[in-house]
């Protein structure tokens, strides 16, 4: 994969390509610039940011099948190599450099790694404040797959736009759920991801209490 294509170009660029765009409202999907969060709000003073966080064996499970078995371990390694140009390096706390060295090695169980990843990318919702800021909405991934028109019509009401109807959830699908739920982790790791989703899911019922 060319790392270069999967980050986002220049901000003065983008914002020309989305003048080009006539539709009431556009979508932009830029997963390895979350560490940019405020940086973009700032910039596209109109924007909304989008929160989806998933259940970490789940996601760590789903990571693996796609990228290979050792892509836990590979997003991990920029970080102990303290790479300053890779995406998953920047932004990286002391406390959470701290916490990949604690557990990183080449041959650690590829599960570990992945889930660790996954910490480190959901943790910048707290430590970027995320949780207190107006224009993020967020996500629960299980909301969606099992109310997918709800949750949808929800999110266009927040951005101030009209819910096409339930065409735009056809394609969601409750088979990814769970799949992740036997995965081998260690017992540290996953006390670590486990309170972080326990956090995320107490933001999530705060910043929603409809759902509570």
């Amino acid at each position: 994969m060319d790392e270069k294509k999967i980050r986002l170009n220049p901000y003065d660029l983008v914002e020309k390509e989305l003048k080009k765009d006539k539709a009431p409202f556009t979508i932009l999907k830029p997963l390895v610039e979350s560490q940019n969060t405020l940086k973009l709000l700032d910039y596209f003073k109109n924007s909304y940011v989008l929160w989806v966080y998933r259940d970490y064996k789940d996601v760590a499970s789903s990571n693996l099948k796609k990228f290979g078995l050792v892509n836990g371990i590979n997003n991990l390694r920029p970080i102990i190599n303290a790479e300053p140009h890779n995406w998953r390096s920047e932004g990286v706390s002391e406390e959470e450099k701290d916490l990949v060295f604690r557990y990183f090695s080449e041959d650690m169980k590829p599960h570990d790694a992945a889930v660790l990843f996954w910490y480190l990318r959901n943790n910048l919702f707290f430590r970027l404040k995320l949780d207190e800021n107006p224009r993020v909405i967020m996500c629960k991934y299980e909301h969606l797959i099992e109310n997918p028109k709800t949750v949808l019509a929800r999110i266009y009401k927040i951005c101030d736009q009209q819910f096409p109807g339930e065409r735009i959830s056809k394609e969601i699908h409750s088979k990814s759920i769970k799949k992740g739920k036997d995965i081998d982790i260690s017992p540290e790791i996953d006390l670590v991801a486990n309170e972080l989703l326990m956090k995320l899911d107490e933001a999530f019922y705060k910043k929603n209490p409809e759902y509570s």
